[in-house]
C-alpha cells in the first residue's frame, strides 16, 4: 500500500516524498470492460463451486416439469444449464464452502433443509426447520461451520407467523442442537469457527448480534440495536458487511464505515477480501466501492434493470466474474470485473509529544497543525493524523452538500465522505462539525463513567480522559460499561421522546434532528420551547416504578432510569410484565380519568397517562 509519512515537526524535509498517481476520488474505470448477461430460469438463489467452476441455482416449481424443484448446474461462461438435479419442493436458500463437496439446500415446500453431495449427487433426508413452538418453518439464512462443512446453523422463519430468527444447528444426521432464539437474527454468517454474526431487520429497528459457537451450541455474547441496517450480512476478512452499505466490527459490534448507497437503498452485493472491493447490484446499476476508504470507485448503468433487494444473491464466480440472481428468477453473470485494484494513496501526519491543536477542513482539504499549514496532495484519499503524546485537540469540518459518516471513540475517530477518509488517533479532545443535512455520527462510549450532554443536532460525550463533540442531524450513541448518564435539552422545535426500559434505548426527535442513546444507566430529557412536546416510555419485564407530576416524570428499574421534564404529554406503557407501579400527582383543578387499564391526569399545559400498571396510586397534590 502506498503510504506517505509526514511528521509535523519536520515540514520541509519530508514533503519531497514521492506520491503514486492514483486519483481514487474520481471513477477508476473498474467496470470499463464489464459485460452483463442473464437468463430466466425461475431461480431463487445461486452459489459458485470453485472446485468445478460451475454455478448451482435453486429452481422453483414455477419452472414446470421436468426442471422445476431442482438444482440447476450452470456454466458461468455462457449460462448454459448442464443438468438439473431433483431436490424437493420449492428449493430456495443455498450454502457452499469453497472447494467443498457438500451443498446445503433450504427446501421451503417441505419446510426443511437437506444436503446434496456434489461428487455423486446423492441427497440427504429433509430435516424440519421448525419455527416458534415447533411450527413449520423455512430456512431464511444458512451458515456453514468453516471448520466442518457437515455442520450448519440455520435461521428459521415460522410459516404464517411473525416469529422469525429461530436458530437451529444440523449435521448430516439431523438436528444436533436447538438454540431457542425467537426473533433472533434473520441473516447469519460465521466470522470464524468459534464466532458467528447475525442481524435482524425489525420494523422498529435493527439488532446486530455476536454469538460464540462450540460446534454444537450457540451462545449470544452481545447485541446492539440500530447499529446495523441489514436484510442480509456477509463476512469478509475481519469485517461484517450489510446489504444497506454499513460495515461493522464483529467483535465490538460498532460501525466502522458506510458505503453511501442512498436512502433506503440496498441490493445484491459481494465483497472481495483480497482486492478490497465491494460490488453492489442495485436494480439498473452496478457500483464498486473501496472497502478501505468506503468511497465509490466506479459505477455502470445497465441496459436492462434487475430486480434486486437486500436478500438477492450475489457471489464471486472466479477471478473476474460475479454471479447473481434477481427476484424475477433471472440468473446473471457480470464478467470482466477486476479483483485486484490499484492501491489507495495514504498520508500519515504525526504530531508532537506535547499538546497539539489540529484543524482539518474537508471542503478545501486544508490541514493546520499547531498553526502551521500542511499541503495535502490531491491524490491522497486516506489521511491519518496521530496526536501521539500530550493533551491533543482536533477539529474536523464536514463537507458542504455531501454526506459525512463519522465514528467516534475514545482512541480514534474516523470521518468518511466523497473527498476521502480521515482517521484521527490519540486525541483527547475531538470535535466534528457536521455541515450537510444527511450527516451521521456514531459515538461509542468509553469503558469508564461517561456523561452525555446533547442539544438538537449536537452531542457531547464527556469521559474520564476524553471529550468527544459532534454536530449532525443524526447521532447514535452506544453505551458500554460504567455509570453512564445522559441529558438532552430541547430548544425551539417540538420534542418527541421514546424510551424503552427493556432495551435501555432512548430516542429523541426534534425538528430534523434524531438522537439515539443506548445502554446508559440514567437519562434526563428536557422539553423545548415549542408546544406539544411528547414522551412515550415503555416498561421492561422487571418490576418498574414510576412517578408523574405535571412537569416531571420518572420511570426506572434496577438497570436504567429515564426522566422527562417540561413535556406537555407523557404516556407510560406497562405491557411487558412485572409488578409495575406508578404514582400520579394531581394538582388542584386537574381532571382525573381512570379505568381498569388506564389512569390519566390532565390540566392546563399537561397530560399524564399511565397504562396497564398493576398498581396505580393517585395523590392530590
Amino acid at each position: 500500500m502506498n503510504t506517505i509519512i509526514f511528521r509535523a515537526k519536520r515540514v520541509l524535509l519530508l514533503l519531497s516524498v514521492a506520491l503514486f498517481p492514483a486519483a481514487i476520488v474520481q471513477a477508476q474505470n473498474e467496470l470499463e470492460n464489464a459485460n452483463v448477461f442473464s437468463v430466466g430460469l425461475h431461480a431463487r438463489d445461486v452459489v459458485y463451486d470453485t472446485k468445478r467452476d460451475v454455478l448451482y441455482a435453486s429452481i422453483s416449481s414455477s419452472a414446470g416439469f421436468p426442471n422445476g424443484n431442482s438444482i440447476a448446474v450452470i456454466s458461468p461462461d455462457d449460462l448454459e444449464v448442464i443438468e438439473y438435479i431433483p431436490i424437493g419442493s420449492e428449493p430456495n436458500r443455498l450454502a457452499l464452502l469453497p472447494d467443498d463437496d457438500l451443498l446445503w439446500v433450504g427446501v421451503d415446500g417441505a419446510a426443511g433443509i437437506r444436503w446434496l453431495r456434489l461428487s455423486d449427487y446423492s441427497v440427504g433426508p429433509i430435516f424440519p426447520t421448525s419455527g416458534y413452538l415447533g411450527a413449520a418453518g423455512v430456512a431464511q439464512s444458512i451458515a456453514i461451520d468453516p471448520a466442518n462443512s457437515n455442520r450448519v446453523v440455520v435461521s428459521c422463519n415460522a410459516i404464517g407467523s411473525s416469529a422469525t430468527g429461530n436458530l437451529r444447528v444440523f449435521d448430516l444426521a439431523g438436528e444436533i442442537s436447538s438454540n431457542f432464539y425467537v426473533y433472533g437474527p434473520t441473516s447469519i454468517a460465521f466470522v470464524s469457527p468459534m464466532m458467528m454474526s447475525g442481524s435482524h431487520d425489525y420494523s422498529s429497528g435493527i439488532e446486530f448480534y455476536r454469538f460464540s459457537f462450540d460446534g454444537n451450541r450457540l451462545v449470544e455474547e452481545d447485541q446492539r440495536r440500530n447499529v446495523f441496517f441489514a436484510q442480509s450480512i456477509k463476512v469478509s476478512g475481519d469485517r461484517v458487511y450489510s446489504s444497506w452499505g454499513q460495515v461493522a466490527d464483529p467483535n465490538t459490534l460498532s460501525l466502522l464505515g458506510n458505503f453511501q448507497l442512498g436512502p433506503h437503498t440496498r441490493g445484491a452485493f459481494e465483497v472481495s477480501r483480497l482486492s478490497g472491493l465491494a460490488y453492489f447490484l442495485i436494480n439498473q446499476q452496478i457500483r464498486v466501492y473501496d472497502t478501505e476508504t468506503f468511497l465509490l470507485r466506479d459505477s455502470l448503468t445497465l441496459d436492462e434493470p434487475f430486480v434486486t433487494d437486500g436478500r438477492s444473491g450475489m457471489v464471486a464466480a472466479g477471478s473476474d466474474r460475479l454471479a447473481f440472481v434477481d427476484k424475477r428468477g433471472h440468473v446473471g453473470v457480470i464478467s470482466e470485473v477486476p479483483f485486484i485494484p490499484n492501491p489507495s494513496p495514504k498520508m500519515t501526519i504525526e504530531c508532537t509529544e506535547g499538546d497539539d491543536i489540529v484543524w482539518y477542513n474537508s471542503n478545501i482539504r486544508s490541514l493546520v497543525v499547531n498553526g502551521q499549514s500542511i499541503p495535502l496532495p490531491p491524490e491522497v484519499v486516506k489521511l491519518t493524523i496521530d496526536g501521539l503524546g500530550g493533551n491533543d485537540k482536533i477539529t474536523i469540518r464536514g463537507l458542504n452538500n455531501h454526506p459525512d459518516f463519522v465514528v467516534m471513540s475514545e482512541s480514534q475517530t474516523s470521518v468518511q465522505n466523497p473527498m476521502g477518509f480521515v482517521h484521527a488517533l490519540n486525541f483527547e479532545d475531538v470535535q466534528f462539525l457536521g455541515i450537510d443535512s444527511t450527516d451521521e455520527v456514531v459515538i461509542n462510549d468509553t469503558p469508564g463513567n461517561d456523561r452525555i450532554v446533547a442539544f438538537p443536532g449536537s452531542c457531547h460525550l464527556i469521559g474520564e480522559s476524553v471529550y468527544l463533540r459532534a454536530s449532525a442531524p443524526t447521532i447514535w450513541v452506544n453505551g458500554s460499561t460504567g455509570m453512564d448518564t445522559a441529558g438532552y435539552y430541547g430548544q425551539f422545535d417540538t420534542v418527541r421522546v421514546a424510551a424503552n426500559l427493556e432495551t435501555n434505548v432512548l430516542r429523541i426527535t426534534e425538528g430534523p434532528n434524531f438522537l439515539q442513546i443506548r445502554g446508559f444507566d440514567g437519562s434526563v430529557s428536557f422539553g423545548g420551547q415549542a408546544n406539544n412536546d411528547t414522551a412515550v416510555l415503555i416498561d421492561s419485564k422487571l418490576n418498574d416504578v414510576a412517578a408523574m407530576r405535571p412537569d416531571y416524570t420518572r420511570f426506572f428499574n434496577t438497570n436504567c432510569d429515564h426522566r422527562v421534564r417540561n413535556f406537555e404529554s407523557v404516556t407510560l406503557n406497562a405491557t411487558n410484565g412485572g409488578n409495575d407501579r406508578v404514582t400520579l400527582y394531581r394538582p388542584s383543578g386537574a381532571s382525573l380519568f381512570q379505568n381498569a387499564t388506564q389512569a390519566t391526569v390532565s390540566g392546563p399545559g399537561f397530560r399524564n397517562s399511565a397504562r396497564n400498571f398493576k398498581r396505580v396510586n393517585v395523590i392530590d397534590d
